[in-house]
């Protein structure tokens, strides 16, 4: 049976559902990256942290809900035994299982900062084009593989070195190593970002193009390669789709600022235990308070949120978009929805023949009967116009050339001369 007090049970469901959406945002993220055969890319590799983070922290919660009072007398316990232990500090006391589960989800955290870092580093790459530039291009993508691999095990050596006891005999190096990635993702992201920053003014300035490719290499190769592929067959291949998009570089920067809201409430979170580790000096018996219970809960929230940031950043590009909708959404409702759609277009291709402006009207032509000439209505008579039938498209039919001449002085049926009589008779005056 839970040893939450009743009252915090909200609290506790409330950050528990949170942490459950962060869940499936992850999973959605690593599925969109893996349907883009992108799962090596460093969305997908921060989709991985962001899980593992997630689940550490939902395993907790239902531990601490569980095993509250239990929970609480053995961080109280541990505190009166180890007053002095800095590992309090980032830990808030954890001991057992929770200790685990808290360095698992802090070593995710550093893991994400540090892939954030080299992919800084790559698309400043990709903005001053330093990756296509031959053999600098090679070295380049052999240290952005690199990159990928230090950000794994990097941080993993920092949590270990932190259960070192000489280390945990100083506070102030015990949270320098227990920070540096953080710290240091942080300090080489802003000079990078900086550095676009530069790029992006100095491209404005000359009024030239500012793009940024996605920065890993190994695909950014295999791309090039799929093209010249194509270009030497002569054969077009359909674009490939990406989870990427022209707004590469805004989606990164906010995914940035997120970072370094985190590192703040980090340090707030460490400036909380070192609070809770004072009061709890003070006490003879740990504090069941429901203000107690709610603000543990309450510091679970920054923990999972990097999930849900990830998905609304990078999973909401058209292509993801299309996807989803393709995937999630009923046969019916896609048949109603491009039906509409059809519709749609049908009902603009009608409006836009509607508004085409109406063909010219034909030109007319008529015969004078007593002066024996074609005149064209609205349009000057040519000087070649016995040459060209007066007409610029044949003759005028019915009325041919050698019909044209009337001779009101002779007797027949018809008031125009044939033409065999006409040849042989001398023109009147």
């Amino acid at each position: 049976m839970a040893q939450l007090p009743t009252e915090a049970a909200g609290a506790a469901a409330g950050v528990l559902m949170y942490s459950c959406i962060s869940e499936i945002c992850s999973l959605l993220m690593l599925w969109l990256t893996w349907s883009h055969h992108e799962q090596f890319t460093y969305v997908a590799c921060v989709a991985y942290f962001t899980l593992l983070s997630t689940t550490a922290s939902i395993i907790q919660q239902i531990h601490d809900i569980i095993t509250w009072r239990d929970m609480l007398r053995e961080q109280f316990n541990n505190k009166r035994l180890n007053p002095n232990n800095p590992e309090q500090a980032i830990a808030n006391g954890s001991v057992g299982v929770d200790l685990v589960l808290y360095y698992i989800q802090y070593y995710c955290y550093n893991v994400e900062a540090m892939f954030v870092m080299f992919w800084a580093i790559a698309l400043a790459q990709s903005v001053y084009k330093l990756n296509e530039r031959g053999k600098l291009k090679r070295l380049l993508n052999r240290l952005n593989a690199a990159g990928k691999i230090i950000a794994v095990l990097f941080p993993l050596c920092t949590i270990l070195s932190l259960r070192i006891p000489a280390l945990q005999d100083q506070f102030i190096p015990f949270i320098l190593v227990a920070d540096l990635p953080l710290m240091l993702s942080l300090a080489v992201g802003c000079g990078t970002m900086l550095a676009i920053l530069i790029r992006y003014v100095q491209s404005r300035r000359k009024l030239t193009t500012f793009n940024a490719s996605y920065g890993d290499s190994s695909q950014s190769g295999a791309r090039h390669t799929e093209t010249t592929a194509s270009f030497s067959t002569g054969k077009a291949h359909p674009p490939r789709r990406s989870v990427y998009d022209r707004w590469l570089m805004g989606r990164f920067t906010i995914a940035f600022l997120a970072l370094s809201i985190f590192e703040v409430t980090n340090t707030l979170f460490q400036l909380s235990s070192i609070n809770n580790n004072k009061k709890d000096a003070a006490l003879t018996e740990p504090d069941f308070s429901l203000e107690r219970a709610k603000a543990t809960f309450a510091l679970f929230l920054p923990g999972v949120t990097p999930g849900i940031f990830l998905f609304i950043i990078f999973g909401t590009t058209k292509t993801c978009r299309t996807l989803m909708v393709e995937t999630f959404t009923l046969r019916r409702w896609r048949k109603l929805r491009e039906e509409k759609r059809n519709k749609a277009k049908a009902d603009s291709v009608g409006l836009r023949n509607v508004r085409k402006a109406l063909p010219p009207l034909p030109k007319i032509h008529w015969v004078d009967e007593y002066q024996s000439e074609s005149v064209r209505m609205g349009a000057p008579r040519s000087k070649n116009a016995s040459e060209s039938n007066l007409s610029d498209e044949g003759p005028i039919l019915p009325i041919m050339k050698n019909d044209r001449i009337h001779h009101p002085g002779e007797e027949h049926k018809s008031p125009w001369k044939s033409p065999a009589s006409w040849r042989n008779e001398a023109r009147p005056f």
